[in-house]
């Protein structure tokens, strides 16, 4: 696995808008999550996804989009159904039984699949 950071850009840039201020400035992403508007700084490690099930939901939603989108168009028709459902059933699990930190690590898995399987990264 990624390191961290990796996955909070990734997070980020599912659900986000890329901002890089000057120079000085870290590169960050607005996310807006429910009516919040909050940052997501990806130049140093942050732990803004693996901590919260409320950072993680809005990507999970956005990578079941990408799923039921891929499904419709036919794009993955060498992936078994199995395998996308897997990510579905642990992750539902995660929610109900476990810890934002272990959802995570199936959220991540998610969005290796998805680049794997050539869903182009949303910016």
């Amino acid at each position: 696995m990624k390191d961290i950071t990796y996955y909070n850009k990734r997070c980020a840039e599912l659900i986000g808008k890329y901002v890089k201020d000057t120079p000085l400035q870290a590169a960050h992403y607005v996310v807006h999550i429910g009516n919040e508007t909050r940052i997501c700084y990806v130049s140093i490690p942050t732990n803004n996804f693996a901590n919260s099930f409320d950072w993680q939901i809005p990507v999970w939603q956005k990578i079941c989009d990408l799923f039921d989108e891929a499904v419709i168009n036919a794009e993955w028709s060498s992936v078994s159904d199995e395998k996308r459902s897997g990510f579905r059933n642990k992750y539902a699990y995660e929610i109900s039984y476990g810890t934002p930190e272990t959802a995570f690590t199936i959220l991540c898995q998610a969005i290796d699949f998805i680049d794997a399987n050539g869903k182009e990264k949303e910016k």
